[in-house]
């Protein structure tokens, strides 16, 4: 019986567990060259690997810095959860718009690419470190909830083979939290959220982000790239023009359960997504 749980509820745990949590800013890894734009795969693979060191670093340095017998739970469980922010920057710095199948296609590998390379990184964490502790009690033991709980494709079962050998570091590794204060700070869409508007107020000014104005700049000629700007100040995008820039407000509601169910899927805990609906919905619209 839980007791207690993580605030936004990305991770469920009982009283004294603990998930240690960051995020990617996928964002950056859209490259602008002088002749394509391409989104860097290599480097991004990397920086999981990394990320997934860093945050058992951040358990291990938790654990060794605690004076009470609380937290044996997050010794047991060694719980971390890599989350994204920028995606749709991302798209749009691609020009990739959110309702499209390009977009959901890039979602798909994102949460691929998450799910795996954690886990292969929890795996040769484990071979140094050894494996969380209540990993003989798992789910990693049942080679079938591992198959459901993996693509059906070759890396994956390489990747299980090497679960059931040396064990995982990590019981949990992969989740999707809001980001909404630390995608504010990057100056980047939270999570995988589409914006709710491309006009920032600060201080009483409004301005576009600059992931955003870089991107129109390097897309469009100047003169249209002050037209954009100055209607997405506005909030009067031609979404019809720039299919792009469609926001949150605009877009139907089976294409935001279709990115839900991508996180939800690639997700060790739950992915957390704000479902944008009409001010006409009604009651059956809910149910179904």
């Amino acid at each position: 019986k839980y007791t207690c749980t993580a605030p936004c509820a990305e991770i469920a745990m009982a009283s004294n567990d603990a998930c240690h949590f960051s995020y990617i800013n996928l964002a950056k890894f859209v490259l602008l060259g002088e002749n394509e734009i391409r989104f860097d795969y290599e480097k991004l693979v990397d920086t999981i690997h990394t990320i997934t060191r860093f945050l058992d670093d951040i358990v291990e340095y938790s654990l060794e810095h605690s004076t009470q017998n609380k937290y044996e739970l997050v010794n047991q469980k060694r719980r971390i959860g890599i989350g994204i922010a920028g995606f749709s920057t991302a798209l749009i710095k691609m020009g990739i718009p959110y309702n499209s199948e390009q977009g959901l296609d890039f979602a798909k590998k994102i949460v691929e690419e998450l799910q795996f390379h954690s886990k292969l990184a929890s795996v040769q964490l484990a071979k140094r470190r050894g494996k969380f502790k209540a990993f003989d009690d798992s789910k990693y033991y049942d080679i079938k909830w591992l198959q459901q709980k993996f693509p059906n494709r070759e890396r994956f079962s390489l990747l299980i083979k090497a679960i059931l050998s040396h064990g995982l570091r990590n019981a949990t590794t992969v989740a999707f939290p809001p980001t909404g204060t630390s995608s504010q700070l990057a100056g980047v869409s939270a999570s995988f959220e589409p914006y709710i508007s491309f006009s920032i107020c600060h201080n009483g000014r409004y301005y576009v982000p600059r992931e955003l104005v870089e991107s129109i700049n390097y897309r469009y000629s100047k003169e249209e790239s002050g037209k954009i700007i100055a209607q997405l100040l506005r909030e009067e995008i031609n979404v019809r023009m720039y299919p792009e820039f469609i926001k949150a407000t605009e877009l139907d509601v089976n294409t935001q359960l279709q990115y839900t169910r991508i996180f939800q899927n690639g997700s060790d805990g739950s992915a957390s997504k704000t479902i944008n609906v009409p001010q006409t919905t009604n009651e059956n619209d809910i149910k179904k």
